[in-house]
């Protein structure tokens, strides 16, 4: 399998989330489209955090499970935010996030990068069957991603500016894969 690293960064408060996301991506997973990772895949006994490091800087996509419980993590602000998000500017890899809870995401280092729902509609808010739908879109939008860039050179990031320009690229993204 070529290096298709997804990296996923969440707070462990939201875990039942990252288990959503897992099963989403599973079926892409199995295929051998991407290698999914996350800090429960840290074996017993591993240098977490070089592995975590290891994981970041070979990461060709990350997603953000964004909530107050993440942004409130000082672990994930000082440790795998700037280094995620330096690897997007440094190697191209495609930062998405996706807003579970309102918090603050607008004023967060995240606002300029892709988000797969609006803040203002974060996933809390929502039912089950629009949950799914957002964690297929992701699916879609990852799988279809990696199979068609080239493994070298990395995709440069879509930044995105505004709230309106978010809602932009949802609506175009819906259409791409809807």
């Amino acid at each position: 399998m070529a290096n298709n690293e997804v990296f996923i960064c969440y707070s462990h408060k939201d875990n039942e989330w990252l288990e959503r996301v897992h099963v989403h991506l599973r079926p892409i997973v199995r295929d051998g489209i991407i290698d999914l990772f996350d800090d429960t895949k840290i074996p017993y006994g591993g240098d977490w955090k070089q592995i975590i490091r290891e994981k970041i800087s070979s990461a060709k996509i990350a997603i953000f499970l964004v909530s107050a419980d993440f942004l409130a993590s000082d672990f994930i602000h000082f440790e795998e935010l700037p280094t995620l998000l330096a690897a997007a500017e440094r190697n191209g890899a495609i930062a998405l996030s996706v807003i579970l809870s309102h918090c603050g995401f607008d004023d967060s280092p995240l606002f300029i990068y892709r988000a797969v729902n609006l803040p203002s509609r974060p996933l809390l808010e929502m039912g089950k069957a629009e949950q799914d739908k957002i964690f297929y879109n992701l699916s879609v939008f990852v799988k279809s991603t990696l199979q068609t860039i080239p493994q070298s050179p990395k995709p440069s990031p879509i930044p995105v500016q505004t709230s309106s320009q978010i809602n932009e690229l949802n609506n175009h993204q819906l259409k791409l894969v809807g």
